[in-house]
């Protein structure tokens, strides 16, 4: 006699999420059920055994047990980026992962915590274009450009993205320094140990030594713009120099 098992269908699997570099519980969409005969399951005899059809039995609802653990208010949607992205009432996205922050206020993804060494330039830009996670592979990720890296920046407007401070990616000369680029008073920011960035961006000790952008100095190649977190301070350094390397995904 064939047994009949309801089993929820339309789920995806745990190693599909886990290909995605996300490390979250498998995800069911229980719309429908699916019938599966145990007499039918390959590698299974149940006419040669009472055992193997119990056993079969036992393997299929602990299956179905695994892949039926969600949260009631998950969902799949498709957000133009490629993928399947996991989505709950709180707004979260499923492209973030360990060791990652996502930025609302721009949609980039950030290496977090930092890198676990300061490097001169070259270094940072070869780190960065070999980083990967979240699904992101390498290539994906690159070493932020100064206006990137001034979108981190919290608490000061001086030098936050769009801020009186006129280094930008458009105008990377020495000359558009100026004194408001000295950024805010030391460690008054709202991040840990009073880091000008959000409180969800970790390495509140390497705040306090600059960042290296991407952005080179103009007629300077040999120089690149830097910020130092601890008082939103945006400079630039020779490339010889160490600095600390926080990688980027801005892109889909």
């Amino acid at each position: 006699m064939a047994v009949v098992v309801l089993v929820a269908g339309c789920y995806q699997t745990h190693e599909e999420v886990a290909d995605r570099g996300v490390d979250l519980p498998v995800i069911a969409d229980v719309e429908r059920d699916v019938e599966v005969e145990v007499d039918e399951l390959r590698d299974v005899d149940v006419a040669d055994s009472g055992d193997a059809e119990e056993s079969a039995w036992a393997d299929v609802v602990r299956d179905a047990d695994a892949e039926a653990d969600v949260s009631a208010d998950a969902e799949l949607v498709d957000d133009g980026d490629g993928d399947q992205d996991i989505v709950d009432e709180s707004g979260g996205d499923a492209d973030t992962c360990p060791g990652t922050w996502l930025d609302p206020a721009t949609g980039y993804l950030w290496e977090n915590p930092a890198s676990d060494a300061a490097l001169e330039l070259d270094d940072a830009l070869g780190d960065c274009r070999a980083f990967s996670r979240c699904g992101h592979a390498r290539g994906a990720w690159h070493l932020p450009t100064v206006n990137e890296l001034r979108s981190l920046v919290r608490g000061c407007a001086r030098t936050a993205e769009g801020g009186a401070c006129a280094v930008t990616d458009l105008c990377a000369d020495v000359s558009c320094w100026s004194t408001v680029c000295i950024g805010c008073v030391l460690r008054e920011g709202p991040g840990g140990g009073g880091c000008y960035w959000e409180p969800g961006v970790e390495d509140e000790a390497s705040c306090g030594w600059w960042y290296w952008s991407s952005s080179a100095v103009a007629g300077a190649p040999s120089e690149a713009w830097t910020i130092y977190f601890d008082h939103a301070l945006v400079e630039h350094r020779d490339a010889t120099f160490r600095g600390w390397v926080r990688c980027v995904h801005s892109g889909p």
